[in-house]
């Protein structure tokens, strides 16, 4: 419509406006100008026509959803039926796709990766254990510890490297609460390891969250995702 407007300005301004320069046609190049203008007119008319179209349907859909008209009925009971079909066979897939374990997502047929225990504390390691680094929880919040087993699967020494793989890993606690692990220099820190391992031999990784200290453990999954596949531990 706003382009039909803008061609009928331009035409009258042509046509009134004293200081345009006028030009002399032939009747041939007269006719060519007046078939041009036309098949603008119309075009622009028929985009008009489109968008009109197009607002009706979408007020008809808005009419529809604040049920100021009546759903349309369903006369086919295949049709219905294949669509809840449909439903669930979405919803299978999508509960499939988090029903991997963990070997699944990180180990392939490789390596077996399993969950092992979780610990609470408030220093981790302890000076004991790495007199270099350690983590230490904030005011009013303690680590949360959650420990692995890696093990080759193989009769080949093979090497285990999560280091340049991107994998996401979230901690849920009840509903709205989602930790995420901590940063560490650790050298089986789960999500930058990368060590050899002999046939059939196994390491211990871990991830360290830092989790409210009113947080219930009971309650907590973590959920481990590389690509389009994801496995949730329960942490017990």
């Amino acid at each position: 419509m706003k382009r039909l407007k803008l061609i009928l300005i331009l035409i009258l301004s042509f046509s009134l406006t004293g200081c345009v320069k006028e030009y002399t046609y032939t009747s041939e190049e007269s006719d060519a100008v007046a078939e041009y203008m036309a098949g603008r007119l119309l075009a622009a008319d028929k985009e008009y026509d489109q968008e009109l179209q197009l607002k009706e349907e979408l007020t008809a859909e808005e009419n529809i959803s604040k049920g100021n008209i009546e759903h349309p009925s369903v006369s086919d009971d295949s049709d219905s039926t294949s669509n809840h079909e449909a439903e669930s066979e979405g919803d299978s897939i999508n509960e499939a796709a988090m029903d991997n374990s963990l070997s699944d997502v990180l180990g392939g047929k490789i390596f077996a990766v399993n969950y092992k225990s979780y610990e609470l504390a408030e220093i981790y390691p302890d000076e004991e254990e790495n007199p270099y680094f350690s983590l230490t929880a904030r005011a009013g919040y303690q680590l949360l510890v959650v420990s692995f087993v890696v093990t080759n699967k193989t009769d080949q020494e093979k090497e285990f490297n999560l280091s340049n793989i991107h994998v996401e890993y979230q901690l849920n606690a009840n509903v709205d609460t989602i930790y995420k692990p901590q940063f560490t220099l650790l050298e089986n820190d789960l999500r930058y390891i990368d060590v050899m391992l002999g046939a059939n031999k196994s390491t211990e990784a871990f991830l360290v969250f830092e989790v409210s200290a009113q947080a219930d453990i009971s309650n907590m999954k973590l959920m481990v995702t590389k690509d389009e596949s994801t496995s949730t531990v329960e942490i017990k």
